[in-house]
């Protein structure tokens, strides 16, 4: 039984990202599957009108759904201060070696904003290879990060395979809840926390099993300079290899539209986004206004109006901030 675990909120546009979440993975992925879902109590009626809505393949005999109601007063009992510009649903993660039964050893944690466009089981397999730790995709390079923890590579955590059984015996929930509170709003002055994200890494990077970027696909790959680095340099950091950054962008297993830049969102560059839309259409989840955005982007993104606009609203973003 593979068990699967994602974090929702009361948010409806996150919702329907996790709506079509669910139907690229149960339509790659027919054998029996536990999801459980780590909730806020404000998602509770949003989620069950969700599921009614989604029913046809969320309520499919190989899922077993099982809720899990996460307080903010149970994050606060961890000694963690929440950000206004963090989602309570950000510190979920270091609940899951708790909240899971003592049974399960394995887990896939899925952020709500990807599409998953194969089979999963590969994943699973790597349980049984020896260098078997904790697996995490890495999928980004954020040099200011790493120079502040003293890393020589830092990883996108939000698809990560956990060995859920490590977690508990070596307490690494509880080390990254240490790390949190004693870096809890800056590093070293010039980066703000990302959550738990640069717990993880600090905590597990040397404990960590490095995947093929098609294991989750960042907006990085399809635009080298999306971070400002040299491919180059992030091809050091990684230890990937040409082919293995061309497979990803051809044939992504699990594609993720990480960052601010959403293909639910009116403008949106990336360049798969339409992939996003088929799964909306085929799990029967547009809506009337999804069907305008998609004749939107049909319009704007063969003329590369979608990339001009961009362009403009980021520069008068910077012009506001400063």
């Amino acid at each position: 039984m593979k068990h699967i675990v994602i974090a929702i909120d009361a948010n409806p546009g996150f919702l329907k990202q996790v709506g079509v979440m669910l139907f690229s993975l149960l339509k790659h992925n027919q054998d029996p599957i536990t999801l459980h879902v780590l909730h806020t109590p404000e998602a509770k009626d949003p989620f069950e009108f969700q599921r009614e809505q989604i029913s046809h393949f969320v309520g499919t005999t190989q899922v077993n759904l099982q809720r899990h109601v996460v307080t903010l007063e149970s994050i606060k009992k961890l000694g963690l201060t929440v950000y206004n510009n963090l989602p309570l649903t950000t510190y979920f993660r270091l609940l899951i070696p708790k909240i899971l039964g003592e049974d399960i050893e394995v887990c896939l944690y899925l952020d709500g904003d990807i599409v998953i466009r194969g089979s999963i089981d590969p994943l699973f397999s790597l349980q049984s290879t020896p260098e078997w730790r904790a697996a995490a995709v890495m999928t980004n390079v954020l040099t200011n990060y790493m120079d502040n923890l003293n890393l020589d590579c830092y990883f996108n955590a939000w698809v990560l395979l956990m060995n859920v059984k490590a977690w508990r015996n070596n307490n690494i929930s509880a080390n990254i809840i240490n790390f949190i509170v004693q870096y809890p709003n800056w590093l070293k002055g010039t980066q703000p926390i990302m959550g738990d994200q640069c717990g993880i890494n600090y905590i597990c990077n040397t404990h960590i099993s490095v995947l093929e970027p098609i294991w989750n696909t960042t907006p990085l790959w399809f635009n080298p300079d999306y971070m400002n680095i040299p491919l180059s340099e992030q091809l050091t950091h990684f230890g990937y290899d040409n082919d293995q950054i061309l497979q990803c962008q051809q044939n992504p297993i699990i594609l993720h539209f990480a960052g601010t830049n959403k293909p639910c969102d009116w403008i949106c560059v990336h360049p798969r986004k339409m992939e996003y839309y088929r799964y909306l259409f085929e799990g029967w989840l547009i809506t009337k206004v999804d069907f305008a955005k998609v004749i939107w982007h049909m319009i704007t993104y063969p003329m590369r109006m979608d990339r001009k606009l961009f362009q403009i609203i980021k520069k008068l973003r910077n012009i506001v901030i400063n």
